[in-house]
């Protein structure tokens, strides 16, 4: 089966989506090899189909840098977005809304700094932008205005926000704080997925298909 959005975590382990599972891959970053076999570690994990049956590489959970995982149960790609409330979740398990109001909410980013979150909101007319909820101010601010923006990244230090632009096929940029216009990063030959920045802001990771198989990463320095 196909493997997608594949992560190193703190665990040692490579972890990836097979199928509708979470598999874990040890895995030694200092000696740059495998060290056993892949495992499926959580089954049932959220992933979203594209329009032609496939896995588009988007798959619900991520890992806090203590090794905690969060992940959506099942498939709820597959239900009708509208009317979202985004939700802090607690280790309990009890929700509390984030005080936006009801919405088509997606590809929540929370900033590094914690205080901001990034989501893409669909509109009714199928396009989308980028907006940022701001926690002490309560406010809730549109970055982008052309094209159809989603999957926003943030830059280490918070300012910065990277994000899918399908206009012209490329990554762009905007200020965090909305003080800048959007402008063009980057072009490539193929949709250009933001992953990931390094540490120290030096490059990005974007991941795109040149066929409907596989999927590749690049690496452009800043």
């Amino acid at each position: 089966p196909i493997c997608y959005n594949a992560r190193y975590v703190n665990s040692g382990h490579i972890v990836f989506i097979r199928g509708d599972a979470l598999w874990a891959l040890p895995f030694s970053p200092s000696e740059g090899k495998v060290l056993g076999q892949a495992v499926p570690a959580v089954l049932d994990v959220e992933s979203a189909i594209d329009g032609f049956g496939g896995h588009d590489g988007v798959a619900g959970y991520s890992f806090s840098n203590y090794g905690r995982l969060v992940y959506f149960p099942g498939n709820l790609s597959d239900n009708p977005p509208l009317g979202r409330q985004p939700v802090w979740v607690d280790y309990r398990g009890v929700e509390t809304p984030i005080g936006v109001p009801r919405g088509d909410y997606g590809e929540a980013r929370l900033s590094p700094t914690g205080d901001q979150v990034a989501m893409t909101v669909f509109s009714q007319g199928g396009t989308s932008d980028i907006w940022v909820y701001d926690f002490a101010a309560g406010t809730l601010g549109r970055r982008t205005f052309e094209g159809n923006a989603s999957k926003p990244l943030w830059s280490p230090d918070s300012s910065t926000i990277f994000f899918l632009n399908d206009m012209d096929n490329s990554v762009w940029t905007v200020s965090a704080n909305g003080t800048s216009q959007p402008s063009s990063f980057l072009t490539s030959q193929v949709t250009p997925y933001p992953e990931t920045l390094s540490p120290d802001s030096s490059s990005l990771v974007y991941s795109g298909s040149t066929n409907s198989v596989t999927r590749d990463l690049w690496l452009v320095d800043l």
